[in-house]
C-alpha cells in the first residue's frame, strides 16, 4: 500500500468505497449482467470505463478537491506538466 493510502483512516476509506460505488452503478451493472461469462476483453474495457467515470468526475467538481475533502482524503498536489516545465526552462534562458 502506498504511504497516501495509509495515511488515509478506515473511516475515510468505506466513504470512498461508498462514493465509489455510486459513481459506478452503471459499470456494476454490466459486470453482474454478464454472470460467470467474464472475458479479459470484457474486464478491460470495464476498467477503462470506471476509470473515465472518476476522471469525468473529478473534472466535473465546482472546486478542485472538493470530493477528497468531502471525504476526508488529502487531496493531491498538482504536477507540473513535462512540457510546462521545458517550456518554463526555455523561458528562463
Amino acid at each position: 500500500m502506498t504511504d497516501r493510502a495509509l495515511a488515509i483512516d478506515t473511516e475515510s476509506l468505506d466513504k470512498i468505497g461508498l462514493e465509489v460505488d455510486m459513481r459506478l452503478t452503471d459499470v456494476w451493472s454490466m459486470l453482474f449482467e454478464r454472470g460467470e461469462e467474464l472475458d479479459t476483453e470484457f474486464l478491460g474495457w470495464l476498467l477503462r470505463l470506471a476509470y473515465v467515470t472518476g476522471y469525468w468526475d473529478s473534472l466535473a467538481e465546482s472546486e478542485r478537491g472538493s470530493l477528497c475533502n468531502q471525504l476526508g482524503y488529502p487531496v493531491p498536489e498538482r504536477r507540473v506538466a513535462p512540457v510546462d516545465a521545458a517550456l518554463a526552462g526555455a523561458a528562463s534562458e
